[in-house]
C-alpha cells in the first residue's frame, strides 16, 4: 500500500484531477508528481495545477520493406518488452508525419490495427535550463 507523504495534498491533488481532467488519474503511477498549490500558514489549501512523468519505452526508429520484416519486428519488440517485466503497460511508437504512406514499412497499418494502436497526443520538448 502507498501512503501519500502529504495526505492533504494528495487529496487536494486527486479532487483537482477529478474535477478539471477528462480521464482518471492515479497518481500512484507516476515517477514524480509536482503540484502548483496555494498554501496558508505552510498547510495547502487548494491545487492550481498538477504534472507527472513516467518513464516509458519510445521506439523511435522502426523500418522494414516487406511485410514479413514489419510483422517479425513488431513480434520481436512486444516479446521483448513482456520478457522486461512491461507486459501491459504502454510504449510509445514514432511515426514521422513528414513521411509519406509509400515510406513507411510494408503492412504498417495492419501491424498497428493489429497492436490495437491509438494516436498518443504528444508534442516533443528539449530540456533547456530555465
Amino acid at each position: 500500500m502507498i501512503t501519500p507523504k502529504f495526505p492533504e495534498l494528495h487529496d487536494l491533488a486527486v479532487d483537482f484531477c477529478q474535477r478539471e481532467l477528462t480521464e482518471d488519474v492515479n497518481l500512484s503511477q507516476y515517477s514524480k508528481v509536482f503540484i502548483a498549490a496555494e498554501t496558508e500558514n505552510d498547510r495547502p489549501v487548494s491545487v492550481e495545477g498538477v504534472t507527472g512523468y513516467v518513464m516509458r519505452p519510445d521506439i523511435s526508429l522502426f523500418r522494414a520493406i516487406s511485410a514479413r520484416a514489419t510483422a517479425k519486428l513488431h513480434h520481436r519488440w512486444h516479446t521483448f518488452f513482456a520478457d522486461s517485466g512491461i507486459l501491459g503497460q504502454e510504449v510509445l511508437l514514432y511515426l514521422s508525419s513528414k513521411e509519406t504512406p509509400e515510406q513507411r514499412c510494408a503492412s504498417w497499418e495492419e501491424q498497428l490495427k493489429a497492436a490495437q494502436a491509438i494516436p498518443a497526443d504528444r508534442f516533443l520538448i528539449k530540456v533547456r535550463a530555465m
